[in-house]
């Protein structure tokens, strides 16, 4: 009879399910529903520079773009609208929001254009994102 092996698993501990992996992490918000994300990546970040306004933002290479600023994926204009947004912070030196998706994860970063060591007032390329 293998009604042993049924009442041992009955008998399990209670201290066993805080050995498993997937314990619940409270302080993660669920995600929205696929349908509720009206955005689309259409730019990636490339040659972060090390100290450049883009790195201090918190950028890194391969960073995808969904929103910029005010620019996403319908208004972006071959990503002209980004060369401008960030000319326009750049002058009025004020921050400009980036949703980016890093590792299948969406952030939400603060990029201040500024004059620095390097070339332009980011530090970084931003090319279009190629949609396989």
């Amino acid at each position: 009879g293998n009604n042993g092996a049924a009442s041992r698993s009955a008998l399990t501990p209670p201290t066993a399910t805080s050995t498993t992996t997937s314990a619940p992490a409270p302080f993660h918000a669920p995600p929205p529903p696929r349908a509720a994300i009206m955005v689309e990546p259409f730019a990636v970040f490339d040659e972060v520079a090390e100290n450049s306004p883009a790195s201090k933002a918190g950028l890194k290479n391969g960073d995808v773009v969904l929103k910029f600023g005010t620019v996403h994926f319908q208004n972006h204009d071959n990503l002209r609208a980004i060369a401008t947004t960030v000319g326009e912070a750049a002058k009025s030196s004020m921050p400009i929001t980036v949703d980016i998706l890093r590792s299948g994860a969406q952030m939400r970063l603060s990029l201040r254009p500024q004059a620095w060591s390097g070339r332009g007032v980011l530090g970084c390329r931003v090319q279009l994102y190629n949609v396989r």
